[in-house]
């Protein structure tokens, strides 16, 4: 019964702090029979999320060692002691956007200048591990780029001219790897609250 309450108030926590969020799972593990207060494990899995205007298609985090008495006594505090794993999955719309959202005009702006492109650009796809940028300017075709993950940073390469964009990462966020698949990517985090 317990339980139930605890996984109802995080769905309403969740709920109420990002702008969207589908598709709510909650699995708690609690080890102890005799409950004294201790979330051994914290699992969500949430569908179609926005936060902070980033889009994600599928999103699982994961929180170990969370003290409900804590939580009860000094909520900041107990925030501030947490660390997150976070798994984050992006398709081609996330991507798109995101990349749309005025609150990410100064990244859309560094790409446009890293693909020298004066005309912007129309749509970022996803295909075979690759990105594809199309441009603006109709006789443009897509430009095919890699995206990978170094030193805490996202690299945009290109390597038909051999440059690469640094995306910096949030200094909260530690940056564990960064997948692009067929036809999605995967990013793995970790993070301090």
């Amino acid at each position: 019964m317990f339980i139930n309450i605890i996984k109802s108030a995080i769905n309403t926590f969740l709920k109420y702090s990002f702008e969207e969020i589908d598709k709510i799972k909650i699995n708690i593990l609690i080890k102890d029979k005799n409950f004294k207060g201790i979330i051994n494990k914290l699992t969500i899995d949430a569908e179609q999320v926005i936060f902070n205007k980033i889009y994600v298609n599928k999103l699982r985090v994961i929180v170990n060692n969370i003290s409900i008495k804590e939580f009860l006594s000094d909520r900041k505090s107990a925030l501030n002691k947490l660390n997150l794993n976070i798994n984050l999955e992006l398709n081609k719309l996330n991507l798109n956007l995101i990349l749309d959202n005025k609150k990410w005009s100064k990244i859309k702006n560094e790409i446009e200048f890293f693909i020298s492109d004066k005309f912007g650009f129309n749509d970022v796809d996803i295909k075979n591990g690759y990105l594809y940028i199309s441009s603006s300017n109709k006789k443009e075709l897509k430009k095919r780029y890699l995206l990978k993950s170094e030193e805490n940073n996202i690299l945009l390469i290109d390597k038909e001219r051999n440059k690469k964009l640094i995306i910096p990462m949030d200094p909260n966020l530690i940056l564990k790897e960064l997948i692009v698949c067929e036809e999605d990517i995967k990013i793995s985090l970790f993070s301090n609250v």
